[in-house]
């Protein structure tokens, strides 16, 4: 970690950041004060606070604290380029609504990407603090700040068709910070802050979060059940509890939030009885009747209008409990009968038996295994995902990594035009796609023009293996084998090794140790003679009533496919590439991963020397 940061410690300062000194694990805040910050996104460093160099700052190894040519406390977060979460940064530096004096969208954004020769950036954020407690909120005004201010950013994200899905208090940062030993010093500065107007929350780290095209629908999206395990699962709803396939990853990140609000804030519903209704459509188990994050922020708005002073002043003891986030009756019961039939529409619904049985089916591992087998007979052509965002937004945006393309003229004899090919890396060039005070040079941006690309394509590669039939076993006799493809039953006949014969009858299944697996013979199959059975040679013989038929060994062959990456020893330019047409995208792998090893049972040729290529 020292060596590391120490490395780029004096390139950093070139553009404008010093990094603050690194002690042990740590890092030593600078004694003096930042300067006052002009506007969001950067926050207010706590004027009660007087640092020593004896008070630290711990992040992970990743994450640096120092102090950009603003003289604003800032992180510093390594990410590597070709990940997601550097897709999403780079978007958010195009989004005015995170800069300036306007209206602040909530969510962090980087004040700067720093590129490196290397497969990494550093991106710079303001520093915010993170150490709230929802328990020391003391009034409506700071409940429903923070509720505005969460789903502001969630609605500002998914209007970029970015879901978060890590949606929890530890990635939900406020523009005030403060590092002083004292607790109490801590406290009374947060609790001013907490209750001035300029507080507000913003939502970030974007580790786990997904991008998706514009055109994606907020109602409509679908992505595989299984990710929706990603992020702290504290807030999750039971989406996914009954073996689904497909999920919506926007309503998801709503109820997330929704299960959060209620986990933290159900005490205020006795203030603002209309929270109720909110809580229960962004969390309510019929998906498509749930809040998009707008409408969540609209209703919210709503509420807000129609307080007095006095309610917004008044004071809330919150108690934080998961109890009614299982229990959605535990909240509405605070309500007055009357608010209750009024609002009876928004009611959270009970759950059906049907669903209750399936979430008590999966939660018991036969149970899960029985329905993930059901689940699997559906054809994957039944099932359409939305892909995450992989087109340039214009030409000055560089071909994607990782995304297949189609070579639209001839690079080299390996790589002709029409080859799928998959970009790996671009050729490091100079220069910094971002810009700020005290920067004085940097790394170019990579646009269509003056990028050169690496690129790889899937090679299959075809072998056989030869698996031989149990020695020991007398299942194999003439009845099942013959020298004719359509060949008759014969328990007299006899074969020679290394004679090809035909498989006519049902043989038993021949297990491979070395792939784990086990084949089962098709009928016609062309095998090759061992063999008689067993180590007792031409003597052996079937224990039966005709003790003159001989039990036979065979050479199977199974085919391996198996398929590697080639790397392109020529770069690429923006005009060797285009996307694929619809058809060619129909015959595209569905995933850029190296595929797995496929295995078929096929014939025997003549020639083929099963003892050279044999495997047990």
């Amino acid at each position: 970690m020292h060596y590391f940061w120490d490395h780029f410690r004096t390139p950093l300062h070139s553009l404008g950041i010093d990094l603050n000194e690194l002690r042990g694990y740590a890092w030593v805040l600078p004694a003096s004060t930042p300067t006052p910050p002009s506007s969001l996104p950067y926050a207010t460093r706590c004027s009660h606070e007087l640092p020593t160099l004896h008070y630290i700052m711990q992040l992970w190894s990743h994450l640096a604290s120092g102090r950009d040519a603003r003289q604003q406390d800032v992180v510093i977060k390594v990410v590597d380029d070709d990940t997601m979460e550097s897709q999403i940064y780079r978007t958010l530096t195009t989004c005015q609504e995170l800069y300036g004096a306007g209206a602040f969208a909530c969510v962090l954004p980087p004040t700067a990407i720093i590129e490196t020769p290397y497969k990494f950036a550093f991106v710079t954020m303001p520093t915010w603090g993170s150490g709230y407690s929802f328990d020391e909120f003391e009034t409506v005004r700071e409940v429903l700040t923070f509720m505005r201010s969460t789903l502001i950013g969630l609605s500002f994200l998914h209007n970029k068709r970015i879901v978060h899905r890590d949606i929890h208090e530890s990635n939900i940062a406020i523009n005030w910070y403060c590092y002083a030993k004292e607790p109490e010093i801590r406290a009374q500065g947060m609790r001013e802050h907490r209750r001035s107007a300029s507080v507000t929350y913003a939502l970030f780290d974007f580790d786990c979060a997904l991008q998706l095209p514009l055109e994606t629908s907020l109602r409509d999206c679908r992505r595989p059940s299984w990710e929706s395990g990603y992020g702290k699962v504290i807030y999750h709803p039971g989406d996914t509890w009954q073996g689904e396939l497909d999920y919506n990853p926007f309503a998801f990140d709503v109820a997330c939030l929704g299960n959060l609000f209620i986990h933290h804030f159900t005490e205020a519903i006795t203030v603002v009885p209309l929270l109720a209704p909110l809580f229960a459509q962004m969390t309510t188990s019929i998906v498509d009747k749930r809040f998009a994050a707008a409408e969540a922020l609209d209703f919210l708005c709503k509420i807000e209008e129609g307080l007095s002073p006095v309610t917004l002043e008044t004071c809330v003891a919150l108690r934080s409990s998961r109890t009614p986030v299982v229990c959605p009756d535990l909240y509405w019961a605070r309500l007055s009968p009357e608010v209750q039939r009024q609002w009876d529409s928004h009611r959270p619904p009970p759950l059906p038996w049907s669903t209750r049985i399936l979430r008590w089916l999966c939660d018991r591992t036969i149970g899960w295994s029985f329905i993930s087998f059901s689940l699997s007979e559906i054809s994957p052509d039944q099932v359409r995902y939305d892909q995450p965002r992989d087109k340039p937004l214009d030409q000055q945006t560089p071909w994607p990594k990782n995304v297949w393309l189609i070579l639209a003229t001839k690079i080299n004899d390996d790589f002709p035009a029409g080859t799928p090919v998959l970009i790996t890396d671009y050729l490091p060039l100079t220069e910094s796609p971002t810009r700020y005070a005290g920067q004085s040079g940097g790394q170019q941006v990579h646009n269509m023009a003056n990028t050169l690309y690496r690129l790889k394509k899937l090679a299959t590669d075809k072998h056989k293996v030869f698996l031989k039939s149990e020695e020991m076993s007398t299942r194999i006799t003439g009845s099942h084998i013959s020298s004719e493809r359509r060949g008759r039953q014969d328990p007299y006949a006899t074969f020679k090794p290394g004679q090809l014969v035909y498989i006519i009858d049902e043989v038993p299944d021949v297990r491979s140790r070395a792939l784990n697996r086990r084949f089962k013979i098709p009928i016609a199959t062309r095998a090759m003679i061992v063999g008689p059975t067993s180590k007792a040679g031409m003597n052996a013989r079937l224990q039966t009533a005709d003790r003159h038929i001989l039990p036979w060994v065979l050479f199977y062959a199974i085919q391996v496919e198996s398929s590697r990456w080639v790397q392109c020893q020529s770069y690429g330019t923006g005009a060797h590439f285009r996307w694929p047409t619809r058809e060619e995208a129909a015959g595209l792998p569905s995933s850029t991963e190296l595929p797995a090893s496929s295995y078929k049972v096929v014939n025997v040729d003549q020639g083929d020397d099963p003892t050279s290529n044999r495997i047990n």
